[in-house]
């Protein structure tokens, strides 16, 4: 067998040579998109403004159902350790940065206290008693002795009422069991 060997020549005297006209292209250098970034610090200071905005709401409505109930021990006690700390738990998460938790956290603190029945009662209860007392202070009839006397014989107290599960669902109104040994209220 017999080998092919193929040259392959190139004659440049039949080249055709076609030279490239250079035409220069005016460079615009882009600047870097910040939009998305921009976006992002907008929405989180959305967030943050937002979230201090419910805290500072939820401050307010605690501030003014802690002034509508009763300034004794056990009363205080039960708002500090229901209440209270629902402000607490907003203020945690604001320090963490966590605005979207806060804002969840404060609007469900909101509806919590608006329809907490043990909340509900405790003020209408002591409503009760400011108004009968207001009644029997206002009393021209009795002597500062005697208010005095009925004031110290029927004090505020709150006694809910409790379902199977221990869970407050109502309470007692104070005219019913506001004496001694949780006896009726005598007005004089």
């Amino acid at each position: 067998m017999g080998t092919l060997i193929m040259t392959l020549s190139v004659n440049l005297a039949y080249a055709q040579f076609r030279p490239t006209v250079f035409t220069p292209v005016e460079y615009k250098p882009q600047s870097t998109d910040y939009s998305i970034l921009e976006r992002s610090f907008q929405a989180q200071e959305n967030r943050s403004n937002m979230a201090y905005q419910k805290y500072s709401e939820l401050a307010q409505l605690i501030g003014e159902k802690r002034q509508r109930i009763s300034n004794d021990r056990e009363t205080l006690e039960w708002f500090s350790n229901n209440i209270d700390t629902k402000l607490k738990d907003v203020k945690v998460s604001l320090n963490v940065g966590d605005y979207q938790g806060a804002i969840e956290s404060a609007t469900r603190a909101i509806g919590d206290i608006n329809s907490n029945t043990e909340l509900i009662r405790r003020i209408q209860t002591y409503e009760e008693y400011q108004n009968i007392v207001r009644y029997i202070q206002e009393r021209t009839d009795l002597s500062y002795q005697q208010k005095q006397e009925w004031m110290e014989l029927y004090k505020y107290k709150f006694v809910p009422i409790l379902n199977a599960e221990g869970k407050v669902i109502g309470a007692y109104d104070w005219k019913e069991i506001g004496g001694p040994n949780y006896t009726r209220v005598v007005l004089p």
